[in-house]
């Protein structure tokens, strides 16, 4: 196969521009695979690379596409970056990250659980939080719960950070899995650490790699309430009218007016209520309760700057 057979093939335009794309989000954590304009401009760089090019052979041309084009992407996207104030900060080596830890120990860091969405988000993978304070701060890790759904068929995610009509996507790798009570968790780390100006609310959308929503339905269920009295001994019975993955042994959150008023365990499932042995719960008909699986909620540690 010639020259031009070999760098005009398929299989190594598809390569190249991965191994571009990779450099790119490690540098700015952005993933350029669906952005047409820099698609566009590889597709003409990379004739124009060959063309200029007096190589005899695919490596260095190959590298050359690489040199040419990989900085372009890099600096329009940092130069969009701070336009919006915000600090791309570059991957450290292990020793730089073990010489930083007395640093790190003294930002002020929290912890955010989807739980405490405010009255307005949609569920576990799209709400709005309210953060106790306004500076920048930036998205450590985040802690997901292994469910059945398109999330976690890739090792990457994107977490979407909506500010004040900006969104930023933060895209996040794989790093550990653990178990809980058979249940378990990932834990992704944020490929690189942007520096944010945020406000005090926040919209969190989590999305697949390729920026897609998990789920589109609300994950609040509503209930009605009844303490029950049998054979001498208190049972609380939430009665749910509506399709739920609730199992015994969860640990669900009782809402009411949007404020968590008890966090309790199923002890027992029959047909559409919920059971819960050795507990009674003050309550009037005219609220309207609600409750929320705590076991699928996610939680998001960041760090104020």
């Amino acid at each position: 196969m010639s020259l031009h057979d070999m760098y005009f093939s398929s299989k190594n335009k598809n390569h190249m521009f991965n191994v571009i794309r990779e450099l790119v989000l490690k540098e700015t954590n952005e993933d350029i695979n669906n952005n047409t304009e820099y698609i566009d401009l590889y597709r003409f760089k990379y004739s124009l690379i060959f063309d200029r090019s007096n190589s005899d052979n695919l490596v260095d041309l190959n590298k050359f596409l690489i040199d040419e084009i990989a900085p372009i992407y890099i600096n329009d996207i940092q130069s969009k970056y701070n336009s919006k104030n915000i600090t791309i900060k570059p991957k450290e080596s292990n020793e730089s990250k073990e010489s930083k830890k007395e640093n790190i120990k003294q930002k002020t860091q929290l912890y955010i659980n989807s739980s405490e969405r405010l009255e307005n988000s949609l569920n576990r993978y799209e709400y709005y939080i309210n953060l106790p304070e306004n500076k920048k701060f930036s998205l450590k890790q985040i802690t997901i719960p292994v469910e059945n759904n398109i999330l976690f068929s890739n090792p990457v995610i994107c977490v979407q950070l909506e500010i004040k009509n900006e969104k930023y996507d933060i895209y996040c790798q794989f790093k550990n899995e653990i178990l809980i009570q058979n249940k378990k968790y990932n834990i992704y780390e944020s490929f690189q650490e942007l520096e944010i100006n945020t406000d005090r609310i926040i919209k969190v959308s989590i999305l697949t790699n390729l920026r897609l929503k998990v789920i589109e339905n609300q994950d609040k269920i509503k209930i009605k309430i009844k303490n029950i009295k049998h054979k001498e001994n208190d049972y609380l019975c939430l009665k749910i009218n509506e399709n739920h993955d609730i199992i015994n042994g969860d640990n669900i959150g009782i809402y009411k007016n949007n404020k968590l008023i008890s966090s309790l365990i199923i002890d027992n499932k029959i047909e559409n209520n919920l059971i819960i042995k050795d507990k009674k719960l003050d309550f009037d008909n005219s609220s309207e309760y609600y409750i929320l699986n705590m076991n699928i909620q996610n939680n998001l540690l960041i760090f104020y700057i």
